[in-house]
């Protein structure tokens, strides 16, 4: 866990935010959950949520990538990517949130598209991404990952 941590009045864990990124299974499938764009100490806005009695409601990922497939149709929802602010050759994530209820999912991403997880199937894979770190032999999983250009995670 890092910079966030919430909880209901009665002391059941609301959400909380993850140091790295962390498989969970989710009713779709396992998806790593992390936000990288976490900044300061906040309990209120977390990559992690969950309802009073334990159940996921939603996550954040930044490493993965859904394709949804149903009705003859076919949906991809990944993280985004914008420029960094400081180096213009570099790209920032925008993590990909997605929540869960009443066997629905719904993906925010340029908007909110909701889909019912019984009549839909969905594929989750890592995105292409390689590593680009700049010492191997002090590696603590940071994330920096190269796609086309740096991507600062």
């Amino acid at each position: 866990m890092r910079t966030g941590l919430s909880f209901y009045p009665e002391g059941q864990l609301k959400s909380l935010e993850l140091a790295r990124p962390t498989p969970i299974q989710t009713p779709i499938g396992q998806i790593f959950a992390y936000d990288c764009q976490s900044i300061g100490i906040n309990g209120d806005d977390n990559s992690l949520c969950f309802s009073e009695k334990g159940v996921l409601i939603s996550l954040v990922t930044t490493t993965n990538q859904i394709k949804v497939q149903g009705h003859s149709e076919e949906y991809q929802f990944a993280p985004g990517f914008k420029p960094n602010l400081f180096n213009p050759e570099a790209l920032d994530p925008i993590p990909l949130k997605i929540r869960f209820t009443d066997n629905k999912v719904m993906f925010y991403q340029d908007g909110v598209q909701e889909f019912d997880i019984q009549e839909y199937s969905f594929s989750i894979e890592s995105l292409k991404l390689s590593a680009n770190c700049s010492s191997c032999s002090s590696c603590d999983g940071c994330g920096n990952f190269n796609y086309d250009r740096e991507v600062i995670l």
